[in-house]
């Protein structure tokens, strides 16, 4: 019966050729800006390089001290407050504290060297997966010792020594001075947890170990054993958080802070607040969008299918005359306007994947390679479907509803 379905449906549409090509250019171009968003949210907050831990990490980004005054302070956290208490958590296997990258320069030749500055601790290294083409990270001891060691970004070492090693070289950075021991490829800006291009360790911060407030320039990734022990992970460090006393009772009233899974952490920031991540406000978001997106077309194309199904009327009465039910009738609008939308879907992947290649080629953004994964791949295939069921249900049964002996007299 759906082989049936299936043969009628390509030969209607193969019939009715301009309304097919106009039905499946709106669905293309949707189906391909959606796959184009889906593959740059997949960038962002999926599991990429030299973030590939993301499925057993957690974390700390956002510190709040809510002030008597009924204010709220909202920050990144001090690298004293990382040392101090998140340091003695037991449930993590592994876990970096580092900065954000700020712009610093230099002058080489007389020209200026823009650079993005991250301190990080010697962990930083094994916790994010970046792939070294010149020497070595920065160790514990060198860190501890507070070596002028620095790890550079393949874009930097290129404006500061061309084609030849960095590994040896000098790099002055205002009045301070650095040994290159190490070069990394490059990472997109996107990627806010390992992305510098000049990486510092952290105890060459001229704050380290001054600075006693809890707000500060500094974040933290924790990496569990493995992904079950994530839950037992964020347990403990709420544990911790509520044995740690008020640091300034004077002048505010509270604090809070947590350790979030990698989307739960970016809804954080941009929703959400001291008990809620804002996750569930964050998918509801990204949905009304997706189907206000898709709401145009599908109304454009439920237009269309209504005009078909009209063109068709006397085939329908004729068909019902004889015996077929409504829902047979549904079934094969549906599977036909399911067809259109599939043959879209499909045309839709090749244009965004050269779109995507176009992109990437513009380097809009630098270092960033957007590509089609199977989560763009799966999210694309749901638009797909969801696309063809909003637009083709309601025709259908609309259809389903004429009388054999209406029917007939429409032409």
């Amino acid at each position: 019966m759906l082989r049936n379905y299936l043969k009628m449906a390509l030969k209607v549409l193969n019939r009715r050729r301009f309304y097919t090509f106009i039905s499946m250019f709106g669905i293309t171009l949707t189906l391909a800006i959606l796959m184009i968003v889906a593959s740059f949210w997949e960038h962002l907050v999926g599991v990429q390089g030299p973030e590939v831990n993301q499925e057993r990490s957690l974390l700390i980004v956002n510190m709040r001290m809510k002030g008597k005054a009924g204010f709220t302070i909202s920050s990144t956290n001090s690298i004293h407050y990382l040392e101090e208490y998140v340091s003695k958590l037991q449930t993590p296997e592994n876990m970096s504290f580092y900065s954000i990258a700020f712009a610093v320069s230099t002058f080489i030749d007389g020209q200026k060297v823009s650079m993005d500055r991250k301190f990080t601790d010697a962990n930083f290294w094994q916790v994010m997966q970046h792939k070294f083409t010149e020497g070595r990270s920065y160790t514990a001891e060198e860190v501890a010792q507070r070596q002028p060691v620095v790890v550079i970004a393949r874009s930097l070492k290129e404006d500061l020594f061309g084609q030849a090693s960095a590994v040896g070289k000098e790099l002055k950075v205002g009045e301070d001075r650095f040994k290159v021991i190490g070069v990394i490829e490059d990472t997109p800006v996107t990627r806010i947890h390992s992305y510098g291009t000049l990486y510092v360790p952290i105890t060459l911060d001229k704050k380290y170990g001054i600075d006693k407030s809890f707000t500060g320039e500094y974040m933290a990734t924790l990496v569990a054993k493995d992904k079950a022990s994530v839950q037992a992970m964020q347990q403990e460090y709420k544990a911790l958080v509520s044995q740690i006393e008020n640091p300034d009772p004077s002048q505010y009233e509270s604090f809070s802070t947590n350790a979030d899974p990698y989307l739960a952490a970016f809804s954080r920031m941009i929703l959400g607040d001291a008990d809620d991540s804002g996750i569930n406000t964050l998918y509801t978001v990204l949905f009304v969008l997706a189907f206000l997106f898709m709401l145009l077309p599908t109304v454009n194309l439920m237009n269309i299918n209504i005009s078909r199904i009209m063109e068709r009327a006397s085939e329908i009465g004729v068909r019902k005359a004889f015996g077929a039910s409504s829902f047979a009738l549904i079934i094969q609008f549906i599977v036909e306007n399911l067809v259109l939308t599939l043959l879209s879907g499909v045309l839709a992947f090749v244009v965004a994947w050269v779109a995507l290649q176009a992109i990437n080629s513009a380097s809009i953004i630098d270092h960033m390679e957007l590509s089609i994964n199977m989560e763009v791949l799966w999210a694309g295939l749901i638009f797909t479907i969801l696309f063809g069921l909003l637009s083709g249900v309601y025709p259908a049964w609309r259809m389903s509803r004429l009388h054999p002996a209406e029917a007939l007299k429409t032409k």
